[in-house]
C-alpha cells in the first residue's frame, strides 16, 4: 500500500512509504476459510462508492457468509446497504459519514464459524464552513499582527495553508523563516512586520481524502503603516559652478509622508531657479553658484513620526588667472618671493614649470641647485643663484578646471673676475700681455689698476673693451701687481695678476741643458759631488757605524730628473712585484704587510716559515757601471738619455767633507750612491740577481710561488725548510758576487716562525759562515717575531711614542698652549710613531687594552695629572673634551690600507685572499689581522668584506660608520 497527500504550496503531490498486508484466517480443517484482502483501516471519502469484499472457499459444509458492525450484525433489511448474492460483498451506494464503524465477515458452517479481523472503516469528510474566517487587520512598523483561522469540521484533520495576494505564502522562505509562524490551529503570526506585509489574505483548508478537497475562507486585508523611511538618500556632490544641481531622496511609508527639502537649515521653495518633481522627491537647482555650498537636508514626515538626511553640496569655481606674473628682478644671494596670481575654490593645485620643466619643492626631490621651497600658492627662493634666471609658469588646477599665469626672472649678479695668467714671467724687454673676464648682470665695467693705482704704466696698452691688457716692451717700472676691477649696481670684483721679470739666466740654463743633451758633453763642475758622513747611532766613531749622502749641482738634480722620467716608463714594467721600494702606490706598509699575512697563513695551516734577513755591504756604492748600462741597452733606451747616464757616471768625481775641510776630488768607478737616478738604476740592478730565483721553491699562495720580498736592498728570502732557502741564499750569493755586491754574513740573519715553544735550528752558511739564527728582527723599522705575533712590536712602538712625547714635554704639557693645540701636536708628531706599520697588526683584546692605557698615559700627563690623584679615564676624558680615538683609527687606517692594496690585486691581494697548502690545526684558531678588522666593521664576516671592498663608496660608509659606532 501506499497513499499520496496534494501539497497546494508547492503544487505537487507527496507520496508515503510503502506498507505490506497479510490477514489470512486459517481455521482447522472442514471450517470455512475466509480471503480477507482488506487493510486494518480503511478511509474513504464521503459520496464516494465503496465495495467490502469477503470470499468464503467451500468446505464439505454449506457456508453462510455474514456481515457485523461491531457487535452487530448488519440486517440486510433496515439497512442502506446493499449485500451481493453472488460473492456476499458489503456494498455502500453512496457512502455516508455514518457509515464509519469497525466491519468484521463472518463465515459459519456446521462445523463453526470462523471471523475475519477487524476493519476500521473512516469516511472522510470536510464541511464547507469555516469555524473562525480571517479579518481586516491593522498594524504598524515592527509589531506584530495575528490573522485568525479555524479550519471546517474534517476527517482526517484538515491542513491550513496561507495565501497572500493570491499567491502561497511560503513560510519557509528565508526572508519569512521565523518571522511568520502558524499559531494555534491554523492563525497566521506575523512578527516584526514590514511594509511589505501589506495585502490581500487568506486562508485554505486541505483534506486529501474529500471532493472537493480544498475550502478557501474569505479575503482580509493587513494594513500595515508607520514613520517614513529613506530607502535612497541624498548623496555628497562635488558640482562645476554654473551647472545643474540635482538631488534625490527616495521616501516610502503608510501614510505618504510629506517631503522637504532644507540649505543650512533654511527651507527651500520653487522659485526660477529651483523645482521639486516627484512629490519632492528630487530637488533640482539650476545655474549654481557658490552661494549654494552648503548642507542640503531632505525631511519627510507623516502621522507617525519624520526622518531626515543631510548631503554636503562642494560647488568648484575653476581657476583663474588674474594676471601675468611679469618679469621680475633679483640679486644673488637674496630671497625672492613669486606670486602666482590664479584663484580658485577650492584653491587649485599649484605647478610650477621653469623654462617648461617641471619644479618641484625641496621633500619632493627638488635639484639641490634650485633650493625651492613651495608655500602654495606661490614660489619663494630662499637664496637666488644665477641659474635660476629663466621663464617661469604658475599652473592652477582642480576639478572645475585649470589656468595659468607666466612670467620671467632676471638674476643680477655681482661682479665674478677673473685674469689670467695669474703670474707672467718675462724677460725685460719681451711683450706680455693679460687677460680679464668679468662675469655679472648687469654687464661690469672693467678697470685697471697698476699697484692699487688708477695710473698705468706707459707700456701698457688697453682693448677697446678693457678685457685685454697688453705691456708692449716689460720694463723694470712695469713689474708689479695689476688688478682688474668690475663693477655694476650690484657690487663689484676684481682679481689681480702679478707680472715679474726676469734676466736671462733660466733662458741661460735650458740653452745649457739642451747643449749637454745634444752633446753628452758635462761640464766638469757639474759631475763634482761632495760626501758628507753621517753617524747612524749617536756618538758613532768606526765608519762602518756612519752613512754617507751626496750634495751635487742643482743643474745636475735638474738634468737627472728630466732623465729619471723619459726612461722610467721603460724600467717600471721590468721590476717585480716583490719589490716594493721607490715604486709608486707602494711603500714600507706593504712589504710589512705581506710578510706578516704571509706569516699568519702559514701558521694557520701548521707549517714553518724559514726567512733570510739579507744585508749587503754598502749596496748603492758597489753597484758596477757597466753592468747598468748594459741593462739600460737591453731596455731599447734612448741614445742620447744613455749617452748622458754614461757620461754622468764615468767623469763623477767626489770629494769628501768632514767638519769644513773637504778633500781631492777622486773619480768614483762604481756606485750610484747620492745620485737621482739612483732608487731606479738599484732596483733594475737588483732585479737582475733576483730573476735566477724565479723557479726556486718558497712558499705557494694561491698557487703562485713567492720565496722573496723586497724594499730597495732590504731583502728576505723565504721558504718552507731550510734546505730551500739555504738553495736561495747561495743562488743570492753567488748571483750579487758576479754583479759586485757582497753580502754582509754579520748582519744578515736567518729566523723560523712556529707556533712551538723553542723553534727548531736553523744552520744556514753564507761562505761556510754560520749565520745567526735570531728570535726578533727589526725589517723595515718594524719588529717580526718568530712566534708570529704583533705583541713585542707594539710594546716596542709604545715605548718609542713615550720617549718621543718625554722629548716634547715642554711643548705638549704647557698649560699656555690650548689642549686642542697640543692634542693636535700629539696626533701629528706622537701617535704617527705609535702607529707605525699598524696596518699589519693583529690586534688582540689585551693589546686593545694596551693601547687605550697608553692614550690615556699621554692625556693624563698633558693635562698634569698626577699619578696619585684618582680621577677615572671617563672624568680625564671629560676635561679633555676628549674621546677614545687611538684604537679606531688603527682600525680605519687598516680597513683604508686594505680598500687600497685589494683594488690594486697585486702581491698583497693574492696573500690577503689566497690559499697555503696544508691542514687547519684543531681548536680554535689563531686570530688573524682580518678577523679583527671583520669584527671591527661589523656584521659580517670575512668574505663580506672582501666582496664590499670592490665597491669604493660602500667600503667607505662601512668605515665611516664603523668609526662613529666603534668603541
Amino acid at each position: 500500500f501506499q497513499c499520496r497527500a496534494w501539497n497546494p504550496v508547492l503544487q505537487e503531490f507527496e507520496l508515503s512509504k510503502h506498507a505490506e498486508i497479510s490477514n489470512k484466517v486459517k481455521p482447522s480443517s472442514d471450517l470455512p476459510v475466509i480471503l480477507w484482502d482488506q487493510p486494518p483501516v480503511l478511509v474513504v471519502g464521503e459520496g464516494h462508492d465503496l465495495v467490502l469484499p469477503c470470499k468464503s472457499t467451500e468446505s464439505t459444509e454449506p457456508t453462510k457468509v455474514s456481515w457485523y458492525l461491531g457487535r452487530y450484525r448488519v440486517d440486510e433489511s433496515k439497512r442502506v446497504y446493499a449485500l451481493s448474492d453472488s460473492d456476499n460483498n458489503l456494498g455502500f451506494f453512496p457512502i455516508r459519514p455514518q457509515d464509519s464503524g469497525q466491519y468484521s465477515c463472518r463465515a459459519q458452517n456446521s462445523k463453526g464459524t470462523v471471523e475475519s479481523p477487524a476493519l476500521d472503516l473512516v469516511v472522510a469528510y470536510l464541511n464547507i464552513e469555516f469555524a473562525v474566517q480571517p479579518s481586516n487587520t491593522f498594524s504598524v512598523y515592527g509589531a506584530s499582527a495575528v490573522l485568525h483561522c479555524e479550519p471546517p469540521d474534517s476527517i482526517p484533520v484538515a491542513q491550513v495553508f496561507w495565501y497572500k495576494d493570491y499567491l502561497p505564502l511560503n513560510l519557509q522562505a528565508e526572508e519569512n523563516k521565523g518571522r511568520l509562524m502558524l499559531v494555534g490551529k491554523g492563525d497566521l503570526h506575523l512578527t516584526s512586520v514590514q511594509k511589505s506585509d501589506n495585502g490581500l489574505y487568506y486562508c485554505e483548508a486541505y483534506n486529501n481524502f474529500t471532493t472537493p478537497t480544498s475550502r478557501a475562507s474569505r479575503q482580509a486585508r493587513l494594513t500595515v503603516e508607520g514613520p517614513p523611511m529613506i530607502k535612497v538618500p541624498p548623496i555628497r556632490t562635488e558640482i562645476l559652478k554654473g551647472t545643474l544641481l540635482q538631488l534625490k531622496c527616495l521616501v516610502d511609508a503608510d501614510p505618504t509622508p510629506v517631503v522637504m527639502w532644507m540649505f543650512e537649515g533654511r527651507l527651500i521653495e520653487a522659485s526660477s531657479m529651483v523645482s521639486f518633481v516627484n512629490r519632492s522627491q528630487a530637488l533640482i537647482i539650476s545655474n549654481v553658484d557658490k552661494s549654494w555650498e552648503g548642507w542640503f537636508t531632505c525631511r519627510a514626515l507623516n502621522s507617525y513620526g519624520n526622518i531626515s538626511a543631510d548631503a554636503f553640496v562642494t560647488v568648484i569655481v575653476p581657476p583663474e588667472s588674474l594676471r601675468a606674473i611679469g618679469n621680475l628682478v633679483v640679486t644673488a644671494g637674496l630671497p625672492i618671493r613669486i606670486p602666482c596670481p590664479v584663484l580658485s575654490d577650492p584653491m587649485p593645485e599649484i605647478l610650477w614649470f621653469y623654462n617648461n620643466v617641471q619644479v618641484y619643492p625641496k621633500d619632493m626631490g627638488a635639484p639641490s641647485t634650485l633650493r625651492w621651497r613651495v608655500d602654495s600658492p606661490d614660489l619663494y627662493l630662499d637664496e637666488a643663484v644665477p641659474e635660476n634666471a629663466g621663464n617661469f609658469t604658475c599652473v592652477g588646477i582642480n576639478k572645475g578646471g585649470s589656468a595659468s599665469s607666466s612670467g620671467s626672472l632676471v638674476v643680477h649678479t655681482s661682479p665674478a673676475v677673473k685674469v689670467s695668467p695669474l703670474k707672467s714671467t718675462a724677460v725685460i724687454g719681451q711683450t706680455v700681455t693679460l687677460t680679464c673676464v668679468a662675469d655679472g648682470l648687469p654687464t661690469p665695467t672693467i678697470v685697471w689698476k697698476f699697484n692699487t693705482s688708477l695710473d698705468l704704466p706707459m707700456e701698457v696698452e688697453l682693448s677697446e673693451d678693457k678685457e685685454t691688457l697688453t705691456l708692449k716692451s716689460l720694463s723694470w717700472k712695469s713689474v708689479g701687481i695689476y688688478t682688474c676691477e668690475g663693477e655694476n649696481i650690484v657690487g663689484q670684483g676684481q682679481a689681480q695678476a702679478e707680472v715679474k721679470a726676469m734676466d736671462f739666466g733660466i733662458g741661460k740654463v735650458t740653452h745649457l741643458l739642451n747643449e749637454i743633451y745634444d752633446t753628452g758633453q758635462i761640464p766638469t763642475d757639474l759631475s763634482k759631488s761632495i760626501f758628507i758622513a753621517l753617524p747612524k747611532k749617536p756618538g758613532a766613531t768606526e765608519s762602518e757605524l756612519h752613512r754617507t749622502i751626496s750634495l751635487m749641482s742643482h743643474i745636475t738634480k735638474i738634468l737627472l730628473k728630466i732623465i729619471m722620467l723619459r726612461i722610467r716608463n721603460k724600467i717600471k714594467p721590468e721590476i717585480a712585484e716583490e719589490q716594493c721600494g721607490f715604486v709608486e702606490d707602494k711603500g714600507t706598509s706593504n712589504a710589512i704587510y705581506i710578510l706578516r699575512t704571509s706569516i699568519e697563513c702559514a701558521l694557520e695551516v701548521q707549517k714553518d716559515l724559514y726567512l733570510c734577513f739579507i744585508d749587503y755591504t754598502k749596496a748603492f756604492d758597489r753597484v758596477r757601471h757597466d753592468e747598468i748600462l748594459k741593462q739600460l741597452k737591453q731596455l731599447n733606451i734612448d741614445g742620447k738619455d744613455l749617452r748622458i747616464i754614461k757620461t754622468m757616471y764615468w767623469e763623477q768625481t767626489a770629494a769628501m767633507r768632514i767638519e769644513n775641510k773637504t778633500s781631492t776630488f777622486q773619480d768614483i768607478k762604481r756606485g750610484v750612491q747620492g745620485c737621482v737616478l739612483s732608487p731606479d738604476l738599484f732596483s733594475l740592478y737588483s732585479e737582475i740577481i733576483m730573476r735566477n730565483l724565479e723557479n726556486h721553491p718558497g712558499i705557494k699562495v694561491g698557487g703562485q710561488n713567492i720565496n722573496n720580498l723586497r724594499y730597495a736592498d732590504n731583502t728576505v728570502l723565504i721558504a718552507e725548510n731550510k734546505e730551500d732557502l739555504q738553495k736561495l741564499l747561495n743562488i743570492i750569493e753567488e748571483e750579487s758576487r758576479k754583479k759586485g755586491l757582497e753580502l754582509n754574513s754579520k748582519k744578515t740573519e736567518v729566523m723560523v716562525i712556529n707556533c712551538k715553544q723553542e723553534s727548531p735550528k736553523c744552520d744556514i752558511f753564507i761562505n761556510e759562515v754560520k749565520l745567526k739564527q735570531t728570535e726578533k728582527f727589526k725589517y723595515l723599522g718594524t719588529i717580526i717575531s718568530n712566534d708570529g705575533k704583533t705583541n713585542r712590536e707594539i710594546s716596542a712602538r709604545t715605548a718609542q711614542a713615550k720617549i718621543n712625547f718625554q722629548k716634547m714635554k715642554t711643548i705638549l704639557t704647557n698649560k699656555h698652549i690650548s689642549i686642542k693645540m697640543r692634542k693636535r701636536a700629539l696626533q701629528c708628531y706622537i701617535e704617527p710613531v705609535l702607529m707605525y706599520g699598524c696596518e699589519a697588526w693583529t690586534i688582540s683584546k689585551q693589546i686593545q687594552n694596551k693601547l687605550e692605557a697608553t692614550e690615556m698615559w699621554f692625556l693624563r700627563r698633558m693635562l698634569r695629572i698626577p699619578w696619585t690623584a684618582k680621577k677615572t679615564n671617563e672624568r680625564v676624558l671629560n676635561e679633555a673634551n676628549n674621546r677614545r680615538s687611538l684604537f679606531k683609527t688603527i682600525r680605519k687606517r687598516q680597513a683604508i690600507f686594505l680598500g687600497h692594496v685589494m683594488r690594486r690585486g697585486n702581491l698583497e691581494h693574492l696573500v690577503t685572499t689566497g690559499k697555503f697548502e696544508g691542514k687547519r690545526s684543531r681548536g680554535r684558531q689563531r686570530e688573524k689581522i682580518m678577523d679583527g678588522l671583520a669584527t671591527w666593521l661589523g656584521p659580517g664576516t670575512v668574505s663580506d668584506i672582501l666582496a664590499a671592498v670592490k665597491d669604493r663608496d660602500l667600503w667607505r660608509d662601512m668605515i665611516a660608520n664603523a668609526y662613529k659606532q666603534g668603541t
